[in-house]
């Protein structure tokens, strides 16, 4: 687990260190001040390879944007340094003129991760390959609770073609499309919580896949589920009602650190 990181010049940040990450680190703050650039520090830290890199939306939208725009104020001279207490890895990114260099000093070190956020494909192959997997095993059950928190006549999940559809309680199949982009991410994000274990989990705006009204018993859920799979979250979102409801189900063995970034 994460217990503390350090980032330096990259993004929003000249020189950031937190020593006291929990197995819940909600990252909250206004518009523009620095969650998500941390949270993809965290991301780069746990996968320092050019696949990590690529991951960070900047690189999926534009391949041609400039180096410096990673860098502090845009200063690609000095190098990224992103370091935490899993062995002393240390990663460094250094800019050249048509490419980046990433070295990490131990290599070896590698934390299983899985990165949220709702510029992912929420209906992608990985995600219907997660559900039927689910659906083939004892946590069906389980996931179809977690749905039913949002429409209590869902029975179950089927799929045809590889087109995912919900069954309701009268035997009716409606295709997902029908239930709209928010309650596919949430879908997405309770099936990746139920069958990923002993992983670092970041999901950037976490509103985006919560309906507020069930938030007390969507985050009670997932507290139990990161104690249940030893997971470690990496939480943002600007939603002051979702912080608190993660502070007051706080337990004593799945912590919750808030990290204000403004």
């Amino acid at each position: 687990m994460l217990t503390s990181i350090e980032i330096q010049n990259f993004k929003s940040f000249s020189n950031l260190k937190n020593d006291s990450l929990e197995k819940v680190n909600i990252i909250t703050g206004s518009t523009n001040s620095g969650k998500t650039n941390l949270l993809q520090a965290v991301l780069l830290h746990l996968d320092s390879t050019q696949k990590g890199l690529s991951k960070i939306p900047t690189f999926q939208n534009d391949f041609n944007f400039k180096f410096n725009i990673l860098f502090h104020n845009h200063n690609s001279i000095e190098p990224i340094i992103l370091n935490s207490n899993l062995d002393s890895v240390i990663l460094k990114i250094t800019a050249y003129e048509d490419y980046l260099k990433l070295d990490c000093n131990n290599e070896a070190v590698r934390v299983p991760y899985l990165y949220i956020n709702q510029n992912n494909d929420s209906m992608s192959r990985n995600t219907i390959s997660m559900v039927e997997k689910l659906r083939e095993s004892v946590n069906e059950i389980l996931f179809v609770k977690f749905l039913q928190l949002i429409d209590r006549n869902i029975d179950y999940i089927e799929t045809i073609d590889n087109v995912l559809s919900i069954v309701n309680k009268s035997g009716y199949s409606f295709n997902l499309e029908s239930y709209g982009n928010k309650f596919k991410n949430y879908m997405r994000l309770i099936s990746a919580l139920i069958e990923t274990t002993d992983s670092v989990i970041l999901i950037d705006d976490i509103e985006n896949f919560v309906d507020r009204k069930v938030c007390d018993f969507i985050i009670m859920g997932m507290l139990d589920l990161v104690q249940i799979n030893n997971n470690q979250l990496f939480i943002t979102t600007n939603d002051s009602n979702i912080v608190t409801t993660f502070k007051k189900y706080s337990k004593v063995d799945v912590g919750v650190n808030v990290i204000n970034m403004d």
